[in-house]
């Protein structure tokens, strides 16, 4: 293990020192070490099940939502189908105990995770904004519909 000392310049004139621990392995790495190490695991390890059990569910359901319950875009997308009558399977991420896999699962699906992702028909369509649209514009009941 390697120690690092990092300058952290909080003002022009004052430098702190960070100290923080690398392994070897970190140090030579030849892949970039971006965002969160948590996402880039998760991705690497992604079961085939969740992607399976996506495209099941998608493929089950003429209307599916992969929402949070405390996701205001979710509520959005739901009221959508709401105000045209239309029933659709929801999956709370956030009450599934392999939530985040599915949220994995969803990237690789629609190269997005965030919530909610709504699919009509076997093809995502997007999230609450986009669902939304898609009702004012007059257009997601004929989706539906298809």
């Amino acid at each position: 293990m390697q120690l690092i000392f990092r300058k952290v310049i909080a003002y022009p004139v004052l430098y702190i020192p960070v100290l923080r621990s690398v392994t070897s392995h970190a140090l030579h790495s030849a892949e970039p070490r971006m965002g969160n190490n948590a996402s880039n695991s998760a991705s690497i390890s992604l079961p085939s099940e969740s992607v399976k059990m996506v495209q099941e569910m998608v493929s089950q359901n003429s209307v599916v939502i992969f929402s949070k319950t405390s996701c205001p875009y979710c509520t959005m997308a739901k009221e959508a189908f709401n105000d045209i009558n239309v029933s659709y399977k929801t999956v709370e991420l956030d009450q599934q105990e392999h939530g985040n896999q599915i949220q994995e699962a969803l990237l690789q699906i629609t190269g997005a995770r965030t919530v909610p992702r709504v699919f009509v028909n076997g093809t995502c369509i997007g999230g609450g904004t986009e669902t939304r649209k898609l009702k004012e514009d007059g257009k997601l009941l004929e989706l539906v519909q298809r």
